[in-house]
């Protein structure tokens, strides 16, 4: 039986509350349409809530809500790391293009991937725990995937210093350590199935889920939405002009195939 620890149920409903603060504050200042999977991510999430809410967390009724609303909420997310990318590259129409489908086949070969390598474990008379184990397996592979995802694009813009926004720059550094707290909650929660590792895992993982919304709550404003200077890992000016130079060519040379096609 699961007993909920009261920390993990107070940061549960300040969850609630914070991601109700944070729609209401994008639509306030009139960033929802410039972020949409956010948006939609944190209606998701908020309606899931309220479904459970009343539900015993020990019920046939919640695994089940649980269960079918989860893969949603995976796909917002998913949506949320192509929203990143697209507006990262949203002047390098060429890139952004050629990116976008490399990323949505690796995200669907590399899960698909992580769940054949865990079905394999399993027979067809499998108990509800290991169901529910390959369950968790597949979504901590996902959230480890979203990670490396943005940890990757990171890197790239110390070295292609790409003008960025500081409300985009924020939106990827706080969504990274979402995906890594969430990853790792579920990663101490399939170690000790039930015990008080699963409970301060997923505590853990929900303070983190708080500290991130409080974070986007305070950090997204509407004056920092103008380019900004971009992050540089290159040590000269020159050197910056040179490899922005470069990635242009590259975004060129892809739209004229995309043309000539």
């Amino acid at each position: 039986m699961v007993k909920i620890l009261p920390l993990e149920q107070f940061f549960w409903y300040a969850n609630m509350v914070l991601k109700v603060v944070l729609l209401w504050r994008l639509f306030a200042i009139g960033l929802a349409p410039r972020y949409k999977a956010l948006c939609v991510a944190m209606i998701l999430a908020t309606a899931r809530t309220l479904v459970l809410l009343p539900l015993n967390v020990n019920s046939l009724p919640y695994a089940y809500v649980y269960l079918l609303s989860q893969p949603l909420l995976l796909l917002a997310y998913i949506f949320v790391a192509l929203e990143i990318y697209g507006q990262v590259f949203e002047t390098y129409q060429g890139i952004s293009f050629l990116g976008r489908g490399f990323l949505v086949a690796a995200f669907a070969v590399s899960t698909g991937a992580s769940l054949w390598l865990h079905v394999t474990e399993f027979g067809v008379q499998s108990s509800p725990q290991k169901i529910l184990s390959l369950y968790l397996a597949g979504e901590s592979a996902l959230y480890m995937m979203l990670l490396v995802f943005l940890v990757a694009l990171g890197l790239f813009l110390f070295w292609y210093p790409v003008p960025l926004r500081k409300n985009l720059l924020h939106y990827i550094l706080v969504f990274s350590v979402f995906f890594a707290a969430s990853s790792f909650g579920i990663y101490m929660g399939r170690q000790a199935p039930g015990g008080m590792g699963a409970r301060l895992g997923s505590t853990l993982r929900m303070g983190i889920d708080t500290a991130c919304l409080c974070c986007w709550v305070f950090l997204f404003r509407r004056d920092w939405e103008e380019k900004s200077t971009g992050v540089a890992f290159a040590v000269s000016g020159a050197h910056q002009v040179q490899v922005l130079q470069r990635l242009e060519s590259m975004n060129q040379a892809i739209l004229s195939v995309r043309k000539s096609a």
